[in-house]
């Protein structure tokens, strides 16, 4: 692939880098803001795990002919931000880096969404509610432990994260727990096609036409 792999054009990283910027945003607004912690990065390694992330899907799509989805995306963002480290914290006290609970936030929080907006596709308006709470209580430790002190592979995340999501699915399928709209969560960006979303009433909808939105009733 190396003799036909191009990178990203500019279009693509400005699109992702507002993403992720946008999610740790989120991530920090919703656990970080009202403590002393101040968050920075580096624009070029932000840049090289965007890159990253770029030519692995050119890799699945040259040698496997198939597009990855939104869950395995983020488990491969997480991973270069574990390797890459761009995130820095002043007034951090943690036992964990940074760049491990930004990693963590993302796949949990993506794959729960993510399960989410497949459940509601699947029901429709049906009352299905996930405990965000119950699931973490469930699995954070033992995440945390395995972002911050194993030496995870790529395929191994990807594998972890879309467990995650089954595992989300599999709650609300036998035990009815209360569902996580999308509002809940540290993202902003639709679960389809990557493009924002934004609240129209009692809805999320997409901002872009692939036609994605997720009452809020």
């Amino acid at each position: 692939m190396s003799s036909r792999y191009t990178g990203p054009e500019k279009e693509y990283l400005d699109n992702k880098r507002m993403m992720l910027y946008n999610a740790v945003k989120c991530y920090y607004d919703k656990n970080l803001k009202s403590s002393s912690v101040k968050l920075g990065f580096s624009q070029s390694k932000i840049n090289d795990v965007i890159k990253r992330l770029h030519q692995r899907e050119a890799y699945y799509k040259y040698y496997h002919n198939f597009n990855i989805n939104q869950v395995k995306k983020i488990s491969i963002v997480a991973y270069w931000i574990l390797k890459y480290k761009p995130f820095r914290a002043e007034n951090w006290t943690l036992s964990q880096d940074v760049n491990v609970h930004i990693a963590y936030r993302l796949i949990f929080y993506i794959s729960i969404g993510y399960a989410n907006f497949e459940y509601t596709k699947k029901y429709g308006n049906a009352e299905i509610k996930l405990s965000a709470k119950r699931v973490t209580a469930n699995i954070e430790n033992d995440l945390l432990h395995a972002l911050s002190e194993h030496d995870i592979t790529k395929e191994a995340l990807m594998i972890l994260s879309s467990k995650i999501k089954n595992y989300v699915c599999e709650l609300a399928n036998n035990e009815n727990y209360p569902r996580i709209l999308l509002k809940d969560t540290p993202m902003n960006f639709c679960p389809r096609c990557s493009k924002a979303v934004k609240e129209d009433g009692r809805k999320i909808v997409c901002t872009d036409k692939c036609g994605f939105e997720l009452n809020l009733n």
